[in-house]
């Protein structure tokens, strides 16, 4: 016979056994429906692993990180380069290297909600994160999110185990967590400022801060000479991303964002209850928004612990406000991925708003609501169905750009002396990526020339003046060098030109080309369009 205590921890183990299995189910259904968009490739097209990396003590040069950026790509070379070393490089293995972070994400998660509230709590809003598009959309792009988030979970779990039980066994975790967390992305130094104030404040709180201070210093001395490589680069990126006038199109930094309004807040909390693919303004879309914000509305004012107050006050309403106010009043940087690593906080929010009530059928009620919002949401992520208001989706683009169709068409056609241009920077590292896989797969008679045209990188597009102006993309990194004085008259007799038809420029690009070169052949692919200009 079983114990009560048994039985319990039995059934807590098959919940989340079951849970995981639907998060796993739900993260590998469709992964590799789409080809790798400019940032995952951008990833799998990094060739360089750790041992390769110039050594941190180059970074003390402001111009090494301006033009290197090594250490702000950490993620690629330290992790993806080898995951490629191993499972081979097939979209789909490429791909379930997200699946595999965000699984360890869900898991985490558990623990920590189980810290701030309790098991019940803990098993609703795992289950909650397991079938949010939002988390599902990080957990399969190849990119750092789902790791971001995996790490930033781990971080919290650390930080609440040395506040609330003062457990200093957990600064080596804390400080771990912090260093491969801002390692996968620069921003998460966001989530370590936030911290660290939450930490302060808890001592404040304790009447202990100068003793506990002296706590603290040395396991945040080790952070900052871990972290100092990627502090210097932000630093002087940050510096030249403010002083500089930038094309917002060829910017790695967020500048190509609308400019924003507190309908932006919205949209964002809309996004962590429903994802990206539910429109805001519709009907279902809004009336989810209001159902998942006043269950945690609820949650803030139904306890009168401090610490659960404070956690959701610095780990999740602090940064989103910062990075609001930095948008609106120095430059914007304001992008919902950026928020995706502590979104599961206002989950677990939301868990426990449903959990307080009482009565069961309006539980029932609850249960039955969420699951019918999120089976919306999944259904439109699945069929890629975006809103039309781009505000709701910064930085998010359609799915259906089949570079790769694109890239056998161009391999069959391709003459030795054809130049290849992208009319947008989107395109250049999904080409780069297709067509090396397609000549390594494949023999092909002018594969080096193919190959080393392709690597080169080259764009097209026109600049303020609508004066068409050439930029080059020839290295495995986001970054650009412009070609001064260009003209038409340097564009050879024969050129093809791979275009977005999305974007206003690509356009703009192709309508002037149309001016003054013969049109000879056109294909199409999706929402791509392969042309074939002649003299």
């Amino acid at each position: 016979m079983l114990t009560a205590t048994k039985k319990n921890k039995f059934i807590k183990i098959t919940l989340l056994l079951i849970i995981l299995s639907l998060g796993l189910g739900l993260r590998l259904y469709q992964l590799d429906k789409y080809p790798l968009w400019y940032d995952e490739a951008s990833a799998a097209i990094e060739e360089r692993g750790l041992s390769e990396l110039p050594l941190p003590s180059e970074f003390l040069n402001s111009k090494t990180c301006l033009e290197r950026q090594d250490y702000l790509f950490l993620y690629h070379h330290g992790f993806v380069y080898y995951w490629k070393k191993i499972f081979g490089t097939n979209d789909f293995i490429l791909k379930l290297s997200s699946v595999f972070w965000g699984i360890l994400g869900i898991i985490i998660f558990y623990f920590l909600s189980q810290l701030l509230y309790n098991k019940k709590v803990a098993i609703f809003s795992t289950f909650l994160l397991s079938i949010s598009s939002f988390h599902i959309y990080y957990s399969q792009e190849l990119r750092p999110y789902a790791a971001a988030c995996f790490f930033t979970l781990l971080s919290f779990y650390a930080l609440l185990k040395i506040i609330k039980e003062k457990n200093n066994n957990y600064w080596t975790l804390y400080i771990l967590a912090n260093v491969f967390n801002i390692y996968c992305h620069y921003m998460m130094l966001i989530i370590l400022l936030s911290e660290t104030l939450l930490l302060i404040r808890a001592y404040i709180h304790e009447k202990t801060l100068k003793t506990s201070l002296k706590k603290i210093i040395l396991p945040y001395l080790l952070l900052f000479t871990f972290l100092l490589p990627a502090i210097l680069t932000v630093y002087h990126n940050l510096i030249f991303a403010l002083s500089q006038a930038n094309p917002g199109e060829l910017s790695e930094f967020p500048l190509w964002a609308e400019k924003l309004s507190f309908y932006n807040l919205f949209f964002t909390l809309k996004n962590f209850s429903l994802g990206y693919h539910a429109d805001f303004f519709s009907t279902l879309g809004f009336l989810g928004f209001l159902f998942y914000l006043s269950l945690f509305i609820r949650n803030l004012f139904e306890h009168n612990a401090k610490l659960k107050l404070n956690v959701y006050f610095f780990l999740l309403m602090f940064p989103i406000s910062l990075i609001f106010l930095i948008s609106k009043f120095i430059k914007i940087c304001y992008v919902d991925r950026y928020f995706f690593p502590f979104f599961p906080l206002y989950l677990i929010g939301i868990s426990n708003g449903i959990l307080q009530h009482k009565k069961h059928f309006l539980l029932i009620c609850l249960i039955c609501s969420t699951l019918f919002f999120n089976g919306l949401s999944l259904k439109n992520y699945y069929e890629d169905l975006l809103p039309l208001d781009t505000r709701q989706r910064i930085g998010i683009l359609d799915k259906n750009s089949p570079s790769d169709k694109i890239t056998e068409i161009i391999v069959k056609k391709y003459k030795k002396g054809d130049h290849i241009y992208s009319s947008s920077k989107l395109l250049v590292f999904p080409l780069k990526w297709y067509v090396k896989k397609f000549l390594k797969n494949q023999k092909h008679p002018r594969g080096k020339s193919l190959l080393a045209e392709i690597n080169a990188g080259k764009l097209l597009m026109p600049n303020e003046e609508k004066k068409i102006t050439s930029f080059i993309y020839p290295y495995t990194r986001p970054t650009y060098q412009i070609v001064p004085d260009f003209n038409l008259t340097k564009l050879p007799n024969r050129f093809w030109i791979v275009h977005l038809v999305s974007t206003y420029k690509s356009r703009l690009l192709l309508k002037q080309l149309r001016k003054n070169f013969n049109l000879k052949e056109k294909q199409s692919a999706g929402n791509l369009r392969l042309y074939l200009f002649t003299r």
